[in-house]
């Protein structure tokens, strides 16, 4: 699917919601359409595992358009089609992207406590983030970024065995929908979504961390969050000290 695939107005309903909410959602990028089952564009939520999805399947002036989303609210996480009116599309949009962000956000029986802990205390040494947070990586960071997410994706690979292999796969496969999304991420996104791969990488066990934290890769590192942090060394020294 292509950009002038898709009608301007559905654009205008879209784009503003990628830089603030992009975390949350991806665009369908090949159009499964058969005569039972055409449509626009489809959003869908980012977690793989997920069928949560956003269709607009057409538009008429005078009616508006007609979108089917699942879910269809936070008592019914079922699909529901309904006829919206233009004015009203993209606050329609923007609510069914804050259903994601709830399912996300609120702790169940199906959450790992010990991934969780191992999260947040990541995330806790990247706290000092700057008034440029909402901002997104300039090319070099982007650059190095992607360079250090290559290797850890390319040295999993090697560690990977018939017991790893799901959680290994797993890790890999949030590296590389962050790497894919390095430019249309703001930095606190980018910082969220780093600390979830080190908490999984970390779960994983003492001789990953040995592994995969090495001096080298530490300074790689310590010149990517830079831009995240106020005290860039400190923090990377104290996350070093933890491991």
């Amino acid at each position: 699917m292509k950009k002038k695939d898709i009608p301007i107005n559905i654009h205008k309903i879209i784009e503003p919601n990628l830089m603030k909410f992009g975390k949350v959602f991806d665009i369908e990028k090949v159009k499964q359409t058969n005569s039972h089952n055409d449509y626009l564009i489809k959003i869908i939520d980012v977690d793989k595992d997920s069928n949560f999805y956003f269709k607009i399947v057409s538009f008429n002036s005078q009616s508006g358009f007609t979108i089917e989303k699942k879910p269809s609210s936070l008592s019914n996480n079922g699909e529901v089609t309904n006829l919206i009116n233009e004015n009203y599309a993209s606050k329609y949009f923007t609510e069914w992207i804050s259903l994601l962000e709830t399912y996300d956000s609120t702790p169940t029986v199906f959450d790992d406590p010990i991934l969780k802990a191992f999260e947040e205390e990541y995330f806790a040494e990247f706290e000092l983030l700057n008034d440029n947070k909402d901002k997104p990586l300039d090319n070099r960071n982007i650059l190095l970024l992607d360079e250090y997410l290559e290797n850890l994706i390319v040295n999993l690979e090697i560690r990977k065995s018939e017991e790893n292999k799901l959680q290994i796969e797993e890790i890999q496969s949030n590296a590389v929908l962050l790497k894919e999304s390095l430019t249309n991420k703001t930095r606190l996104e980018i910082v969220k979504n780093l600390s979830k791969i080190f908490a999984k990488v970390k779960k994983l066990g003492t001789s990953y961390l040995k592994e995969f934290i090495t001096e080298g890769r530490k300074q790689l590192i310590s010149k990517c969050v830079k831009f995240f942090i106020d005290q860039g060394p400190d923090i990377i020294q104290q996350i070093g000290s933890q491991l």
